[in-house]
């Protein structure tokens, strides 16, 4: 994509990262192995995102296992303890000390980033706020022979807003129609408020009651679901051309929403 990245344009990747910190490596399992620390985050998502500017995203510092960015600071699945096959992530529980120096040092901070983005706009007037996430229809297991299938297959695009919580319904109907476009899609393919209704952050910040709109225009959040068809799944490797592809289609698609929620004066 050639064209200049919307400056009211603000994307988040909470689950864009798999790294694990130092004070955890040593209670993580040997079965919970890099495979499937990859699986268990969005990482395609940050490479997905690499031409927005730096300052208009953003990812927690660790993946979730360091604290989920996309719960809340008090959910019982904060730190979880299984990945999405079953398989136990953790060798014991972790102690308080170590859920609060993962909260101090990768889970605030996202959240605190979430929240200067919020209040310090790089344009006037509404901003389009997306949080970006990608699935599969592939579930992997310890050993990859006994990898599965979901026995119910996503669709291609989730849109998620809380239920329309979150973002008025032209707006998701802009960005739904712009997706369609974008990916080639019938727009009866692309999944809004079903499927998924939106995580911790869509939710919460996009609450209309949420501090950070008391003294300013209230902006869209939308979360956005996207199937992993960039990546060699077994392997958890990118596919260089599929994820340029799928990159460009995402890019048309984030910028045209932007542009038509806040248009450009030429």
């Amino acid at each position: 994509m050639t064209e200049k990245i919307p400056e009211n344009l603000i994307t988040f990747a909470a689950h864009g990262g798999y790294e694990i910190p130092r004070i955890l490596r040593s209670v993580i399992r040997r079965e919970f192995d890099k495979r499937l620390q990859m699986n268990f985050s969005d990482f395609g998502v940050w490479e997905l995102l690499s031409q927005i500017p730096e300052n208009q995203k953003l990812r927690p510092q660790f993946g979730r296992t360091a604290g989920d960015g996309n719960r809340g600071p008090g959910a019982k699945d904060l730190f979880p303890e299984k990945d999405f096959g079953g398989l136990k992530i953790f060798n014991r529980k972790l102690t308080i000390f170590e859920r609060g120096q993962m909260k101090r040092f990768n889970y605030f901070p996202f959240h605190r980033e979430i929240i200067e983005k919020m209040l310090n706009p790089l344009v006037d007037g509404k901003i389009a706020f997306f949080d970006v996430h990608d699935t599969d229809n592939k579930i992997l297991a310890k050993n990859p022979k006994n990898d599965h299938s979901r026995p119910n297959p996503m669709p291609p695009i989730v849109i998620s807003s809380g239920g329309g919580l979150t973002a008025p319904a032209e707006f998701l109907e802009d960005v739904k129609m712009s997706f369609a476009h974008h990916f080639d899609l019938n727009p009866m393919e692309i999944d809004v408020d079903r499927y998924y209704k939106g995580g911790f952050v869509t939710k919460n910040y996009g609450d209309p009651n949420h501090f950070v709109w008391r003294n300013q225009p209230k902006s869209p959040i939308v979360q956005i679901e996207l199937l992993r068809n960039y990546l060699n799944e077994k392997r958890t490797e990118l596919v260089p051309k599929l994820i340029a592809h799928t990159r460009e289609k995402l890019m048309r698609a984030l910028a045209d929403v932007a542009d038509g929620l806040n248009p450009r004066i030429n």
